[in-house]
């Protein structure tokens, strides 16, 4: 079980959960407070998928919030592990349902 507050190496990152970093070669990775939520929360749930309605209940505290705005996040915690807006290797996207951290953890 992952620790809300421990250190773990991903794709080459460190994910600070703590100290709510993460980094590249000691260089910060700048990340917008919600999205840095929205990516502790599902690495803190890798085992499984996480539906879109979960996410924007426990990061936005039920907010209305769109589904541009959660697809943002993901997008933006993709460019910041894997360089690529599109790529699958560190969150999948579950079509119709929501995501999942797939990223190998060390």
């Amino acid at each position: 079980m992952p620790e809300p507050n421990g250190k773990y190496l991903v794709h080459g990152h460190l994910l600070d959960l703590g100290g709510r970093t993460i980094s590249l070669a000691g260089v910060e990775v700048p990340l917008r407070r919600k999205v840095f939520d929205v990516l502790a929360y599902l690495f803190l749930h890798r085992d499984r998928a996480v539906d879109k309605e979960e996410l924007i209940r426990e990061i936005w505290a039920g907010a209305s919030v769109s589904d541009d705005v959660l697809v943002g996040s993901i997008r933006a915690i993709r460019i910041a592990l894997c360089g690529d807006s599109r790529s699958q290797a560190a969150i999948k996207t579950i079509h119709g349902f929501g995501y999942q951290f797939v990223a190998a953890v060390e």
